[in-house]
């Protein structure tokens, strides 16, 4: 289990979230630390499960969804001055 972000890690990602939320499409919504879910082809196997701190995704994906399996239109991470550079280096970026 990962340490608490401090506050202003969190402070960051909320006010990232309200603004996409004033900026997006009708139909796109802002939310925090949701997991993200890359399934096998069965829709059942989780192949791997990411959590960034803002997602941007379709509201049809996020409606009564415990995760998203879907590729959101944005995922974003806020960097803290105490993240690793080799734990940034290790995360996925989906092309």
């Amino acid at each position: 289990m990962s340490a608490s972000p401090r506050t202003i890690h969190q402070e960051v990602a909320r006010a990232l979230a309200n603004r996409f939320d004033q900026l997006a499409a009708p139909d796109l919504k802002a939310v925090l630390d949701v997991e993200w879910r890359h399934l096998a082809a069965d829709g059942e196997v989780v192949i791997s499960a990411l959590r960034p701190d803002v997602t941007v995704s379709r509201r049809s994906d996020l409606r009564g969804a415990l995760y998203i399996s879907a590729p959101p239109v944005l995922a974003v991470e806020v960097l803290s001055t105490g993240d690793a550079s080799a734990s940034i280096a290790k995360r996925p970026v989906s092309t």
